[in-house]
This record gives C-alpha cells, sequence and structure tokens, in this order.
C-alpha cells in the first residue's frame, strides 16, 4: 500500500469516525430536547395541580394565610398558558422534523434519478427546509415563552399569599 492509499484509507476512517459522532450527537440532541418538553409540561401542569392542592388545604380553614384572588387567577392562567406553549413546541417539533424528512426525501430521489443516469435540472427542497426551520424556531421560541409564562405565574402565585 502506498503513501496515497494509505492516506486515502485514513480519511475514509476519520470520515466514517465523524459521521458515527455525528449520529450519536444528534441523538443527545434529541434526547435533551425531549426532556426539556416534557419538562415544561410538568411543571406547568404540576403548578396547577399544586394550586388546587393549595387552595384546597386552606380555602374555609383557619389557617394563618389569606388569599388574594387576583393573582391567584393570572397564576391560573399563566400556567395553562404555559402548558398550551408547551404543547404548541411539541408540535412545532413534530412538524420540523416532518418538512426535514420531506426534504431528505426529496434529496434522497433526487439521488436515486442521477445515480441512473438522469442529469436533468433539479430544484432543491427550499420550500420544506424553510418551512421546517420556521416550525423549529416556532418551536423553540414557543417553549422560551412557556418558561417564561411559568416563572411570572409562580411570581402572581406568590403574591397572592398573604401572611396575617
Amino acid at each position: 500500500m502506498d503513501e496515497s492509499e494509505r492516506a486515502q484509507k485514513v480519511h475514509e476512517l476519520l470520515f466514517a469516525a465523524e459521521t458515527a459522532e455525528m449520529a450519536d450527537r444528534l441523538r443527545y440532541q434529541v434526547q435533551f430536547a425531549d426532556s426539556a418538553l416534557k419538562s415544561l409540561m410538568l411543571m406547568n401542569g404540576g403548578a396547577i395541580v399544586g394550586l388546587f392542592t393549595f387552595i384546597g388545604n386552606t380555602a374555609g380553614k383557619h389557617a394563618a394565610i389569606t388569599l388574594k384572588g387576583a393573582p391567584l387567577w393570572w397564576a391560573f392562567g399563566s400556567f395553562v398558558l404555559g402548558m398550551v406553549l408547551a404543547m404548541l413546541s411539541n408540535i412545532g417539533a413534530f412538524l420540523s422534523q416532518d418538512f426535514f424528512a420531506n426534504a431528505t426525501g426529496r434529496e434522497r430521489e433526487e439521488t436515486l434519478i442521477r445515480l441512473r443516469g438522469d442529469n436533468r435540472v433539479w430544484k432543491p427542497p427550499t420550500v420544506f427546509m424553510r418551512a421546517g426551520i420556521a416550525a423549529q424556531f416556532g418551536g423553540i421560541a414557543a417553549a422560551i415563552l412557556s418558561l417564561c409564562v411559568f416563572a411570572f405565574g409562580c411570581w402572581c402565585a406568590l403574591s397572592a399569599v398573604i401572611a396575617r
């Protein structure tokens, strides 16, 4: 094996290793995103259950605290909005992957056409890519807003409690 064949083999092995690492990184990214989206639903949903439980345990009892109604309504509304935004974030994630898969499918079809010797001018699937990117950024924005609304709901819930 001469020097150029050895260099070619090294590049092929390096390419294979880098491709495997890219696949691993993508898998980790999907797992982290999935955990984040589940956490948003759990946080906002748990906050609603927690508020109902807290109100049920303090209402009508001679507790050492008083609850203000308006901030409690704002807190409930914020947590519900946080759940809706978390759901929209999940939908954005699904749609982005659907659009990206369609773009990849079109690119795959083009590759098969080229392998068969057809050299027609091919138009890349930019519409699918743009739609996928828009859905991806929409999902990310909804997730960030869900977290912000959750924080606002926590502040409202805390401000609704007055010690006697």
